[in-house]
């Protein structure tokens, strides 16, 4: 994100290109992590997760802390873990 920023340093929008591009790098990450899963699946995850990468993105910016979007990534997680049954249904 450090060299995005700097990379942009002399564009006007660097921090939304910043925001832009790190989130479809966060999304794009969801085909590497399911090589095996149908191209669907991994559509669908790497949408969730460009979704989620803005949405963090933003709430850092609007609150200035961690802990929030921290605070909403562990509560995606802990929804996502206790809808699915646990770990017997991930496995």
């Amino acid at each position: 994100i450090i060299t995005l920023i700097a990379g942009l340093a002399k564009n006007k929008y660097r921090l939304e290109w910043t925001i832009i591009i790190s989130s479809v790098d966060f999304g794009v990450d969801a085909f590497y992590q399911f090589r095996d899963a149908k191209i669907r699946c991994n559509l669908i995850s790497g949408n969730f997760m460009l979704t989620a990468g803005l949405l963090f993105a933003v709430l850092y910016l609007y609150t200035v802390k961690i802990r929030v979007p921290m605070l909403f990534h562990f509560a995606n997680d802990f929804l996502n873990y206790a809808q699915v049954g646990g770990m017997t249904a991930q496995t």
